[in-house]
């Protein structure tokens, strides 16, 4: 499974490079506070946020949290969708070529669903 996760994340560059116009930020500035420190300020911290800075949340010195701008929130989702995309593709090939390697076509293969779906609930 770690194969497949590898390669879906470089397919997801490869698609990035060629196909997403994105602005990438090569450095930003990541903060780590304490939850006590951030409740009077809060409206300080997502203004940084907003500027592409990160803040890190901790609670008894542990990480707890992340405060990232909301464009970036979703960027990261859509992200994590394609990357599933891409994994399920990658199962689908290896399927597709162990079946080939077994001499059963995707015409058997649909055909066989047609039949289980035909027998009813």
């Amino acid at each position: 499974m770690l194969i497949l996760f590898t390669k879906a994340i470089k397919d997801v560059i490869i698609y990035l490079k060629v196909n997403v116009k994105i602005n990438v930020r090569v450095l930003f500035t990541e903060k780590a506070i304490g939850i006590d420190q951030i409740r009077p300020r809060l409206g300080e911290y997502l203004e940084q946020v907003e500027k592409g800075n990160v803040v890190i949340i901790l609670s008894r010195s542990k990480p707890k949290g992340v405060l990232i701008s909301y464009s970036s929130y979703e960027e990261l989702k859509r992200l994590s969708e394609r990357v599933k995309q891409l994994e399920f593709k990658a199962i689908l090939d290896e399927m597709r070529e162990l079946g080939e390697k077994a001499g059963i076509t995707e015409e058997d293969v649909l055909a066989e669903i047609e039949e289980v779906r035909s027998c009813g609930p």
